[in-house]
């Protein structure tokens, strides 16, 4: 099943797509151009999505479980939303190849919002507000990374960062 909603909606709350879709198998759920502000914890409990669009809204806050239940997912953009600082659990995103977090205002990356992606191929954090990586092995995880897109941030120093690079 492929479902695309890109109307335009007042709501700000991410819904509880459970309540909607009961338990199934999505390809490709696409939730652009809305007004969502936020993920909830367990919003995609019991679904088994391959690629989520979430791009083009108001995204600041995803709670800390907010993926629980994505562990089949293959594709997540959160591309154009408002996040400044990534602190979200990746603990269920165990099969995660592509990341979009371009054209938003990320200033800061926790660690933990790498560290459980180890098939992660494709990472775009493009056209954000990046002045520094820290902690220094930030991306040691991301064994499977071929792609990272940094273009567009505003990097004031980058000594050490290339050391955990061989496989790129």
């Amino acid at each position: 099943i492929n479902i695309r909603c890109q109307a335009k909606s007042n709501q700000t709350e991410f819904p509880y797509l459970i309540n909607y879709l009961k338990q199934g198998s999505i390809y490709s759920l696409t939730l652009t151009n809305k007004k969502y502000s936020r993920i909830q914890n367990k919003s995609f409990q019991n679904l088994t999505i391959t690629n989520l669009d979430l791009s083009n809204n108001q995204i600041d806050l995803i709670e800390h479980m907010g993926f629980s239940g994505l562990r089949m997912l293959k594709r997540l953009v959160l591309a154009s939303n408002r996040f400044i600082h990534i602190s979200f659990n990746t603990r269920e995103l165990v099969n995660l190849i592509e990341l979009d977090l371009s054209w938003n205002r990320i200033e800061t990356v926790e660690k933990i919002a790498f560290d459980f992606l180890s098939k992660l191929e494709r990472l775009n954090l493009n056209l954000n507000k990046i002045s520094k990586i820290e902690p220094h092995n930030l991306f040691s995880g991301l064994i499977s990374l071929k792609t990272l897109n940094l273009k567009g941030n505003s990097f004031k120093k980058c000594d050490y960062f290339f050391e955990n690079f061989n496989m790129l």
